[in-house]
């Protein structure tokens, strides 16, 4: 993976702690790099890379972009670091997970199958969360695939000792965390939180492709089984998504900018997915009907929305090759 380093204007430095985008992997986190990397001047460090030497370059910094979580990014980020995260619906994750890894790591099995062979307790967002809590937890990996998992990060845990364990490192360490289901919301918070002027536009540049078969939704007991291995990452997100409602209120000054900038969104998106001879449906992507491309995004989209003195400028939008 290469080290990718995208330089805008110098700034004055943001005052306080850093702020650290700690990534769950499948709730959208490629496209709130997108959005980190257009609107800061920040240290982007792909994970397997960070060591002593990368560390110590970027110690000074008060913006850190990871490419997935780990708990190493404390060494330099410091206790104090303020973190920021997106959740998403469990079972669209879960299934989410199964899609992308038939397409990227050549995952043959039924999404029956993969439903079957979930641990008891998968809830990939509590452990990540838990991850940060330290004593002796293993670090999570850069995608929860548990059919791999050798170094015990789904090892089995009671159900409330686990919630009470992510939902205490959200307490000490997460000031906002976002819905992917909400996203252009979460992209007017992050703007808000993080003292942006501009906010690029957003486009899903990491989703999955979906059989057509599966607009109908899983099986029953395929469902009910992922269901059942998600119950804590049920209970966190309801409680998270309580939580956004309150923050999401604050914007209620600013509704039509905010639906202004989803429609923006949306019309690029709806050109991505038209080149790309793909279909969205509920929130996932499905082929069309001479099939589909899957991946990120191949073209260039420029889409100027000037809003002067307002907290939405949106300039433009490249896609990330």
């Amino acid at each position: 993976m290469r080290w990718v380093h995208y330089k805008l204007p110098a700034r004055e430095a943001a005052a306080g702690p850093a702020w650290v985008h700690y990534g769950i992997p499948r709730t959208g986190s490629s496209s709130v790099r997108f959005l980190l990397r257009r609107a800061w001047n920040a240290a982007h460090l792909p994970w397997q890379h960070l060591e002593t030497v990368l560390a110590e370059g970027a110690r000074g910094a008060d913006r850190v972009i990871m490419e997935a979580p780990d708990r190493r990014v404390l060494d330099f980020a410091g206790d104090g670091a303020r973190f920021f995260t997106t959740l998403r619906d469990p079972l669209r994750a879960c299934r989410s997970l199964y899609y992308w890894a038939r397409g990227a790591e050549g995952l043959d099995t039924t999404l029956a199958e993969f439903a079957a062979a979930l641990p008891r307790s998968y809830n990939p967002f509590a452990r990540y969360l838990a991850a940060l809590a330290g004593g002796g937890a293993p670090s999570a990996p850069d995608n929860p695939m548990f059919w791999r998992d050798g170094d015990g990060f789904f090892a089995d845990l009671p159900d409330d000792e686990l919630l009470a364990m992510a939902e205490q490192v959200l307490a000490a360490r997460f000031p906002l965390v976002g819905l992917l289901e909400r996203f252009d919301e979460t992209a007017f918070l992050l703007a808000r939180s993080l003292g942006w002027r501009t906010l690029p536009l957003h486009q899903r540049i990491n989703f999955s492709v979906k059989d057509r078969q599966a607009l109908d939704g899983p099986d029953p007991a395929a469902q009910a089984r992922m269901e059942e291995a998600t119950a804590v990452d049920r209970v966190l997100y309801d409680r998270v998504a309580a939580r956004f409602e309150d923050r999401a209120a604050a914007l209620a000054g600013d509704r039509a900018a905010v639906d202004e900038y989803a429609a923006a969104c949306a019309r690029i998106a709806g050109q991505v997915l038209q080149q790309k001879n793909l279909l969205m449906v509920g929130g996932d992507v499905f082929p069309g009907a001479a099939g589909g491309q899957a991946g990120g995004l191949d073209m260039a989209v420029v889409a100027p929305l000037a809003r002067a003195g307002r907290l939405l400028e949106v300039e433009d939008y490249l896609p990330v090759t």
